[in-house]
């Protein structure tokens, strides 16, 4: 296994390809080259410099989503293409509501029951 076979530093070709469970979170051992089929310890990845991307987090974040309804799974997707970097929203929740229940042709105060 070597690193100078990831040749682009936007790690677009790398896929998951081992993950362990850790305290209840879940946590990536390896990632494939989908390119080349290296397989490549987490370590060395981060080595690399490996800040564009966080797959452990969008991981957590897809088991979580997948535990819900799907109207709510929807709902919680919206919600979350609206965070800014300090994990609050960018405009109030009312206004993200009344935003969804317009783009689905429900009422506002439906939606936060669901």
């Amino acid at each position: 296994m070597t690193a100078p076979a990831l040749k682009r530093q936007t790690f677009e070709n790398l896929a998951i390809w081992k993950v362990k469970r850790f305290r209840g979170k879940h946590l990536v051992e390896e990632y494939l080259d989908v390119t080349t089929g290296e397989i490549f310890p987490v370590q060395i990845i981060k080595d690399l410099g490996m800040k564009s991307i966080r797959p452990e987090a969008q991981m957590r974040r897809q088991v979580k989503l997948n535990k819900l309804r799907y109207e709510v799974r929807m709902f919680a997707t919206f919600l979350l293409k609206f965070r800014n970097r300090l994990g609050g929203f960018l405009m109030p929740l009312d206004d993200l509501v009344r935003w969804y229940g317009c783009l689905e042709g429900k009422e506002p105060k439906h939606i936060r029951r669901c």
